[in-house]
């Protein structure tokens, strides 16, 4: 009978000892056991129905794109124009000796660069109005010569037509930038008639219109007044 009884309190005291072990071991937090960090939350994702995720540096390589915003304004390039002017006194007279700091250039109010600026001639094109009427006979080979003299200092581009008119205007040569071809019609002329230089100057003008260069004027050759036109 002594012999149970002390072996029932020997199983009750391991008992006793056992629990508070068995307990603790229970409430052991999951991040304290080896391991267990990893497949817990793989395992809470999984249950909770998200895929785990895994994270890795960025790349150098790698670019990000931002939105543009509707109103952000993007400029790709830009180009330069070329400003073609002439400058004159209240004489009507050329100014020249003019450079680059002498000008402004604006663009819907907002200041430009000027990138180059030269004070090169520019191609004309040039509409010739040649009085033959008879008063030209003793003037005709004068005028021929200044009229070459001309032709000669002109721009390499420049582009002529010619008027001829006494009675009547006609056109002789159309736009040709060869100006001996424009002086070759007048070297056999023969002077005769009235002089209908209203008539010449209202043709020429709407000629020099169809020009291909944007500055263009009109050379009136005549020794007297109109007397013939329509």
């Amino acid at each position: 009978m002594k012999q149970k009884l002390a072996c029932a309190l020997l199983t009750a005291a391991l008992f006793l000892v056992a629990s508070p072990l068995r307990n603790a071991t229970a409430q052991q937090s999951p991040k304290d056991a080896p391991g267990a960090s990893t497949t817990n939350s793989d395992a809470a994702k999984t249950k909770a129905g998200a895929p785990a995720a895994s994270a890795s540096p960025r790349s150098a390589d790698d670019h990000v794109q931002v939105p543009l915003k509707p109103d952000d304004k993007v400029i790709l390039n830009t180009g330069i124009v070329n400003v073609v002017i002439s400058v004159t006194d209240p004489y009507g007279r050329f100014v020249t000796g003019l450079g680059k700091d002498h000008f402004d250039v604006f663009d819907d109010k907002v200041k430009q660069q000027i990138a180059h600026f030269s004070d090169d001639d520019a191609p004309v094109s040039l509409g010739i109005v040649y009085d033959v009427s008879g008063s030209m006979k003793e003037r005709i080979h004068r005028s021929i010569r200044a009229l070459k003299r001309f032709i000669e200092t002109s721009h390499d581009d420049d582009d002529f037509f010619l008027i001829g008119f006494n009675d009547r205007a006609k056109l002789v040569q159309d736009f040709t930038t060869s100006g001996d071809q424009v002086v070759s019609h007048l070297m056999f002329v023969q002077p005769k008639g009235s002089t209908a230089l209203y008539d010449a100057a209202y043709i020429a003008v709407e000629k020099v219109a169809q020009g291909r260069h944007t500055k263009k004027a009109l050379l009136i050759i005549s020794d007297g007044q109109d007397n013939n036109s329509r």
